[in-house]
């Protein structure tokens, strides 16, 4: 069962839980939330990775695993774009799914620190610790 209402961090603040979709697109959902309060702007936020990336290519060749096997900047773009264009009707490909050249991108596009925790490892991972607009 998937949790819902709010959580509370050791210092007393309560955040709000928000159920994500389970679409294979879930990680830019919740990016897009984080930073726009709409679930379903993942493809706004997408946009602004993909400039990133075309401006730092090697970010998408050695940081997705997408981008080790086949280089080709545009065929990637192209492929997530058909991901989300097909999302109502089959989820994306885990290929496709979010990995850290976005939270390093995201990161530093927006100047917000982004603080995620790696289950497997058990530890936090922070991207961009000095970001001054905030973070999440």
């Amino acid at each position: 069962m998937v949790p819902t209402g709010t959580v509370q961090d050791i210092f007393g603040v309560d955040y709000q839980l928000v159920l994500m979709p389970t679409n294979g697109l879930c990680g830019f959902s919740c990016f897009a939330y984080s930073v726009t309060g709409n679930i379903d702007a993942y493809t706004d936020v997408l946009n602004d990775c993909f400039t990133a990336f075309h401006r730092n290519p090697q970010l998408y060749i050695l940081q997705t695993e997408f981008g080790t096997k086949q280089p080709n900047l545009s065929h990637y773009c192209s492929s997530l774009r058909h991901a989300v264009a097909n999302i109502s009707t089959q989820s994306a490909p885990s290929i496709l799914w979010l990995e850290d050249a976005y939270l390093i991108a995201y990161a530093m596009l927006y100047d917000i620190a982004v603080f995620v925790y790696n289950g497997a490892s058990s530890r936090w991972v922070v991207y961009n610790e000095t970001g001054s607009r905030g973070y999440i």
